[in-house]
């Protein structure tokens, strides 16, 4: 379940990454960790993070701000689609934002299939390795 979540979300973002940054405008080259009174990026993020705590929005602020972008429009597109609730909005930004994270902050348009393979791996059991290495 949690490794479809996962593919979903990165299929999705590589379809949107594009409609993010031509829509609005992103420059990638900008540093990315400032937000000069972007009240467009900040009325995004305020409606994504609608009735959660205020953890989630500290940690979209957190991420470069393509990915934020990215993270946003991909829960907003979701939103119109289906009736998510705050549960799976919440698990869907944070598996985002770790992914983001554990990638070093990467733009999701450089991330490669690797650096995912890399970010699932991270959540095996040992015992799952286990049974992958050869045996004598």
């Amino acid at each position: 379940m949690f490794i479809c979540l996962v593919q979903s979300c990165y299929d999705r973002i590589l379809k949107t990454g594009t409609v993010t940054r031509s829509a609005f405008n992103l420059n990638p080259s900008a540093d990315r960790h400032t937000y000069d009174n972007d009240v467009l990026f900040d009325r995004k993020i305020q409606d994504v993070t609608a009735g959660l705590i205020p953890y989630f929005q500290k940690l979209l602020y957190k991420l470069p701000k393509e990915n934020a972008w990215t993270i946003a429009n991909y829960i907003m597109s979701m939103k119109t689609e289906v009736n998510l609730t705050d549960n799976y909005r919440r698990d869907v930004l944070k598996v985002l934002a770790n992914f983001s994270i554990f990638c070093n902050n990467k733009l999701f348009k450089q991330v490669t299939k690797d650096n995912l393979v890399s970010f699932l791996d991270s959540f095996r059991n040992i015992p799952d390795l286990v049974e992958l290495l050869p045996t004598a």
